[in-house]
């Protein structure tokens, strides 16, 4: 059941490569990890939207973002760390 329902999800989404995904991670008072997706106009001064799709909880960091992989992206997808955006790439050299 629970791989059905990761293989839903990532088919709700057209992902492309080179999309930018916006999630947040963050714990709660007893530690406990939980994860969310951005939505636009997102400010995390704001607290959790309303409405936010929260999942979790996770016993650990790599726990929560295996999850976050999985259900976002599916099984088969391999992902690769990007790096750091740099604003300075926008602009005219």
């Amino acid at each position: 059941m629970k791989n059905r329902h990761h293989r839903r999800i990532s088919a709700k989404r057209n992902w492309k490569v080179g999309d930018v995904i916006k999630t947040r991670g963050f714990r709660d008072r007893n530690g406990a990890f939980y994860w969310m997706v951005e939505p636009e106009g997102f400010c995390p001064d704001d607290g959790i939207p309303r409405g936010a799709e929260v999942r979790g909880p996770f016993n650990t960091n790599a726990e929560m973002s295996a999850h976050r992989q999985i259900t976002l992206l599916g099984l088969d997808c391999v992902v690769t760390e990007g790096g750091t955006w740099d604003l300075a790439w926008d602009r005219l050299q």
